[in-house]
């Protein structure tokens, strides 16, 4: 729920700061490290047909931000080209450390 509700939610608003989705970027990035935390998400909200596939949104939400392709429209004024760069960057980074942390276990 705390996933759902609120990280996803200040990644994918137009309304969030820069600052916001850094923060949040940076605990995906640090949550990515441990291939069992992603698995046991996976096996606990993706696997299950009742529940909300979260580990998949997450996934997806981090692929878009780091390619970029939700920032033109949604964030016009409100982040630089500069911050902007960063959040992809560590988008990127928390995908990567995923696939090497499954690639390890």
């Amino acid at each position: 729920v705390f996933i759902e509700q609120i990280f996803l939610r200040i990644l994918q608003s137009g309304n969030s700061t820069y600052q916001h989705k850094f923060r949040v970027l940076q605990v995906f990035d640090k949550l990515n490290t441990d291939a069992q935390t992603a698995l046991l998400l996976f096996l606990n909200y993706d696997c299950d047909v009742a529940e909300k596939n979260i580990f998949e949104r997450t996934i997806d939400c981090l692929a878009k931000i780091s390619q970029g392709k939700y920032a033109s429209s949604e964030h016009s004024g409100s982040i630089q080209p500069e911050q902007e760069q960063e959040l992809r960057l560590l988008a990127l980074s928390a995908v990567v450390k995923l696939m090497g942390s499954i690639m390890e276990w």
